[in-house]
């Protein structure tokens, strides 16, 4: 890593070394694209660097180093260079300290990190996330931050999905009614179906999914781009899940209706079969979806499934035909048992779960078999190399292959660590030790080039 050192005094004279500055760094990125520098400065450079004369130059001098270090910045000037990383940079940014005289960039961050320590607490009241040793920031971004971003993404998805399909279904059956807006499912269900069947288990899935483990992610920490570039939600996959619904919900209830059309099936037995119907197929959705299980996640999933018939058997057996909120011959007596002891009943659930995932099993075979994402064939790898069992997976066939060749596996995963440890930043180290001098950064700066694991 190249040095550039920021010393001089006047408006002026720091322009004319910032204009130097950036005339090696165009000369360097022309000889090589892979040439790194860092930036040296002091606070009293500082305050000429961000003057509106030089602001333009120094931001465009910010853009070519991988790290800048600024030495007894006020904190005002920390404050200064975290509003203008906000503004001209067009990035999100992090600040962390550990004292009163950090607290001003913390605030104007966008995510602020506080550490508890022998300058007191002022700075953990002022952030958002609290910690006890700066080496844990290895942790709270590559791993707690890839799989917030990654939870939060698919819930989202998840619940889009989920609630598109409920209304569709029902706007299937507007077709036969003139659009009356008569909804053939019983208002009790319409009221408890979010509130009570499908809650947990989707509160649970954006809590405890895991894309990777913990280790991968450490020994990786090219996989924290997926948050940074918001690869887990883009506009084609809010599409994806939106095609999803309307397929599911136009197979349940077409399903339904030519199961029960020239019946005797009246319109709540119908809106029974439907609800079961939904609850089923979004259960083994959310299931097919699921990369890390847990036993509150399979047991969420499963008393889902069975509080929603235990409610409507309880329900509709204590219904009486004096109820006075419907008319009598709508009152929905015994509804739920007169459909469940039908074998029919649960063939249509059967073919229903099957139908309504058949697009989305064969679609995730075909992308995990032909293009695997990253995170896929690293956690494919780790279970190769740690002689794991791996579970059964319907779309790791080709993966399978790979992993069989162990020098093939060890050769990437070498090869994984070392790109790892040349793109972390070194100023995680220079906050350890506290000691910032120029043999330091050229000592790490040659280490960088070796291979190195990440901070714990």
């Amino acid at each position: 890593m190249d040095l550039l050192n920021i010393g001089a005094n006047g408006v002026r004279s720091v322009s004319d070394l910032l204009d130097e500055h950036l005339i090696r760094v165009g000369r360097a990125g022309e000889i090589t694209e892979e040439a790194a520098f860092g930036l040296v400065l002091n606070a009293s450079c500082l305050d000429y660097c961000l003057d509106p004369y030089n602001e333009e130059r120094f931001v465009r001098l910010l853009k070519s180093c991988r790290s800048v270090l600024c030495c007894r910045a006020t904190p005002l000037q920390k404050a200064s260079l975290v509003k203008l990383a906000k503004t001209q940079l067009n990035g999100k940014v992090l600040a962390i300290g550990d004292g009163a005289n950090d607290v001003s960039m913390i605030q104007c961050s966008d995510v602020g990190v506080g550490l508890s320590g022998q300058e007191g607490m002022q700075a953990v009241m002022a952030s958002d996330f609290a910690m006890a040793r700066f080496r844990f920031l290895a942790n709270l971004l590559l791993i707690h931050g890839h799989w917030c971003y990654q939870r939060l993404a698919q819930t989202i998805l998840y619940f889009f999905y989920k609630n598109a399909m409920f209304v569709f279904t029902i706007f299937w059956y507007q077709i036969f009614n003139g659009f009356s807006s008569q909804v053939p499912i019983d208002p009790i269900y319409l009221m408890v179906y979010n509130l009570l069947f499908t809650s947990v288990p989707a509160l649970l899935y954006g809590c405890l999914e895991q894309d990777a483990s913990a280790d991968i992610l450490l020994d990786v920490p090219q996989f924290y781009d997926q948050g940074r570039l918001g690869k887990k939600y883009r506009w084609y996959s809010f599409w994806l899940n939106m095609l999803d619904a309307v397929w599911q919900s136009a197979v349940v209830y077409w399903i339904c209706h030519f199961t029960y059309t020239g019946t005797d099936c009246d319109m709540w037995t119908f809106g029974v079969v439907m609800c079961a119907q939904l609850l089923l197929v979004n259960t083994f959705h959310l299931a097919l979806l699921l990369q890390y299980w847990t036993w509150p996640m399979f047991l969420s999933m499963f008393l889902s499934v069975v509080s929603f018939f235990f409610c409507a058997l309880l329900y509709n057996g204590f219904v009486t035909a004096d109820w006075t909120w419907t008319n009598v011959k709508d009152t929905p007596v015994s509804i739920a048992q007169t459909a469940m002891i039908d074998p029919i009943f649960w063939l249509v659930l059967v073919l229903s779960i099957v139908l309504c995932l058949i697009p989305r099993f064969t679609l995730m075979t075909i992308v995990n078999s032909i293009r695997p994402s990253r995170v896929l064939k690293r956690r494919q790898l780790a279970n190769a190399v740690d002689n794991k069992p791996r579970p059964f997976s319907a779309f790791s066939c080709c993966m399978r292959v790979l992993c069989n060749d162990e020098v093939h596996v060890n050769r990437l995963i070498s090869q994984e660590q070392r790109e790892a440890s040349i793109l972390m930043i070194s100023v995680v180290d220079l906050y350890v030790t506290r000691e910032v001098s120029i043999e330091y950064l050229m000592y790490k700066s040659d280490e960088m080039t070796g291979s190195r694991h990440l901070p714990a």
